[in-house]
């Protein structure tokens, strides 16, 4: 099957899925807070991808930045179909370009979405290209996560997480992280574990979030 195909399946998939989900959002006034002001970049962990893939379809006044690999292919291809603009490129592959450009359009006021411990991990680390990309382009990182009630769990690096039909979904939004345009090397590193540290927090809660509530 084909990576086009299988890209179109899965926007088929997700959007079904989606239609069904009950979304509960949790300090969503930080992203609306940073979009009605200014660029902003929305981090989140690879394995929690999907469902911000249907959250912001349509959303022409953002890029999402997609890896070069054949996974990111398939990525690509299902953000395309869901109105998602993308800039290719990752740490491994075609990176200095992709970020130039991602930067270029945040100045211009567009926003971005990036997963910082992708395209291959380890799971949960932030890279210092996110923190590269905020403190050149001058935009403040919001963190965010999602758990499901009821989901499937994928034996991949990530843990990819699929929220099931009619479950029960939480969104959470953290603190955003600024990175000052003069940053050196230890105030970006400083930055980067401010970062993971964040994102870190706010999954632990979500996935923390159904242990004690009934449906």
């Amino acid at each position: 099957m084909s990576v086009r195909l299988l890209s179109f399946l899965g926007y088929l998939i997700v959007n079904l899925i989606g239609k069904t989900l009950r979304i509960e959002y949790i300090n969503k006034e930080i992203e609306e807070s940073i979009k009605s002001r200014r660029n902003g970049i929305l981090a989140f962990w690879h394995g929690r991808l999907l469902l911000f893939g249907y959250i912001y379809k349509n959303q022409r006044d953002a890029y999402m930045m997609i890896s070069q690999s054949r996974d990111g292919e398939l990525i690509s291809g299902f953000t395309h179909y869901m109105g998602i603009k993308t800039i290719r490129g990752s740490s491994s592959r075609g990176g200095k370009s992709a970020f130039i450009n991602l930067a270029r359009q945040l100045k211009k006021g567009y926003h971005a979405a990036i997963t910082p411990d992708g395209p291959r991990g380890p799971r949960y680390k932030a890279q210092r290209g996110t923190i590269n990309l905020a403190k050149i382009s001058e935009a403040p990182i919001v963190p965010v996560t999602y758990n499901a009630r009821r989901k499937k769990i994928f034996n991949s690096w990530d843990r990819f997480l699929l929220p099931l039909p009619f479950s029960k979904v939480i969104v959470i939004y953290g603190e955003p992280v600024i990175v000052p345009k003069d940053a050196d090397n230890e105030t970006i590193e400083g930055k980067r574990l401010e970062l993971e540290k964040n994102l870190n927090k706010i999954t632990e809660v979500a996935d923390k979030y159904f242990e004690k509530r009934k449906l």
